[in-house]
């Protein structure tokens, strides 16, 4: 773990689904067409709070395809200016910021990549599944509030402790399209 992931790190506080998640995606998703032009070719909301009915953290998160990843100079500083901060994840062929609201930890991360990898973004792949198989959503929220009681200060060890679960999912997600099996941990 390097230390902008140490910096990420932080309570754990599962929250039950809130409708308002899709309509701040929105407003956000406006506010970022808006500050970095003809720059974002595709943007999704992604990740838990996409999926009605699905216990979440309270954090919106956003992915967005560019042409070319090397395009993040031209428009970073006006992410920035919104309050985006970029975080070195260690991830391959991505971008990972994050923006925190008011007085909470943080609201929305931001995952840019490239439009070449877009049809095969395993949280995209994953969002899509849970959409299709509400009883498979259930069983995620659930299993997150068991990690939360386990791990509440640790946000990381929460985030591991779900990857068997995850990876179950991205696998029957991933053989329903009849794509290659996606590695969660692998970006």
């Amino acid at each position: 773990m390097n230390d902008n992931q140490k910096q990420l790190n932080h309570p754990v506080t599962i929250s039950d689904y809130d409708s308002n998640w899709a309509t701040l995606f929105l407003s956000e998703k406006a506010t970022l067409l808006e500050s970095t032009g003809q720059h974002f070719v595709e943007i999704e909301h992604i990740g838990s709070t996409a999926v009605p009915n699905l216990k979440a953290k309270a954090i919106v998160d956003i992915m967005v395809a560019v042409q070319d990843l090397s395009e993040l100079k031209a428009f970073l500083p006006n992410l920035e200016v919104l309050g985006y901060q970029l975080f070195d994840m260690d991830m391959k062929d991505r971008y990972f910021l994050r923006r925190a609201v008011e007085d909470q930890i943080e609201a929305f991360h931001l995952h840019i990549v490239s439009l070449k990898t877009w049809p095969q973004q395993k949280e995209r792949l994953m969002r899509d599944y849970l959409l299709e198989h509400p009883e498979e959503a259930r069983a995620y929220g659930n299993l997150k509030l068991q990690l939360a009681q386990l791990h509440p200060h640790n946000s990381i060890a929460y985030t591991e402790a779900k990857t068997d679960f995850i990876q179950n999912l991205m696998d029957k997600a991933c053989d329903k399209l009849g794509i290659e099996r996606i590695d969660v941990w692998n970006d």
